[in-house]
């Protein structure tokens, strides 16, 4: 799971691309030993299935994959060939297993734990959910944390606020790898930023997390439950507390990007409906029933807000998608 510093950029791998014989070789040699650098084993003899990406920035590497049961092995030999710093956090849609340095820990689905790459390590994934590794440079994190090494094999349960966070906040790697350098530069650190208070970070570091990391991993996660609930109940109070924040909080984070929750809301849901209008999936459904999904009570101030922002009326749009215009 350690990625060279230099290295920046996104690959996919499937074993479904390959012949069955190839399958094993592969996932052993070129995802295991050359990019990984770890001892790859399956869990279980079932046929190999594996499908992975891996996105690499400077300092940090993200691995999120799902397949068959499988163990993975740090061993001294890869130790010495490389001689890598690293901290790794694994995390898994179902229970891991972890032996680091003479201790060993079990995580529950949706649970963390982290080892140090320089130490040999077993990591046992023990079944074909999703998986995710994150690779970061110890040094960087030591400076944020009071006890780094406290932290090694010491399962973080899936309700730690900030694993939460970082686990929906990774979904941004591969497009912030494919970003200019300071997309990537401030990805990484918001990442840093996550982490270290997912496992205790001095109160220097946690001040600058706050306004950071945190800051944007908890919009984004609240973006994604606007997405999802278009139609429902998103008033501040309801939405504020699904995340455990105070509705002025809520205010603070959405005056920060230069718009309010409200104005937020009534973009996403007319989008919503646009999107519907020129759709073919939609064509015969009423245009006030698809407003009406979107979380509109009222027809005529959908209609006005509708063509204030898009600068035409909901009819004139589908139309224009019809070729009638």
């Amino acid at each position: 799971m350690a990625a060279a510093a230099h290295e920046t950029g996104s690959l996919r791998f499937s074993t479904s691309d390959l012949r069955p014989k190839d399958r094993m070789p592969f996932w052993r040699e070129v995802l295991g030993r050359s990019i990984a650098r770890l001892e790859l084993a399956p869990l279980s003899d079932d046929s190999l299935h594996y499908e992975g990406l891996t996105c690499r920035l400077p300092g940090l590497s993200v691995l999120s994959s799902v397949g068959t049961p499988y163990s993975t092995s740090r061993t001294r030999a890869l130790i010495a060939s490389d001689d890598r710093d690293d901290i790794v956090l694994v995390t898994s849609d179902s229970h891991i297993y972890a032996a680091h340095n003479g201790r060993e820990a079990t995580g529950t689905a949706g649970a963390g734990i982290l080892v140090h790459n320089a130490r040999p390590t077993v990591v046992n994934f023990l079944a074909g959910t999703r998986r995710r590794g994150i690779t970061i440079p110890r040094a960087p994190l030591a400076r944020m944390v009071a006890d780094l090494d406290a932290s090694l094999v010491v399962p973080i349960p899936a309700d730690n606020e900030a694993l939460r966070l970082l686990i929906g906040y990774l979904d941004l790697a591969q497009t912030a790898a494919s970003g200019p350098a300071e997309i990537r530069g401030l990805f990484v650190n918001q990442i840093y930023d996550l982490v270290a208070v997912m496992i205790g970070a001095t109160r220097a570091a946690a001040e600058i997390a706050g306004g950071r990391g945190v800051r944007a991993a908890r919009l984004r996660a609240i973006k994604h439950d606007i997405e999802a609930h278009l139609g429902g109940d998103l008033s501040p109070g309801a939405l504020a507390g699904r995340h455990g924040i105070s509705p002025r909080y809520l205010q603070i984070l959405f005056e920060g990007e230069g718009t309010t929750l409200s104005r937020y809301v009534l973009k996403r849901r007319l989008l919503r409906v646009y999107q519907a209008l020129r759709s073919p999936a939609h064509g015969d459904r009423p245009i006030g029933s698809l407003a009406y999904d979107a979380g509109f009570g009222d027809l005529s101030t959908f209609n006005r807000e509708f063509r204030r922002e898009f600068g035409a009326t909901p009819s004139d749009v589908r139309a224009a998608a019809r070729g009638e215009l």
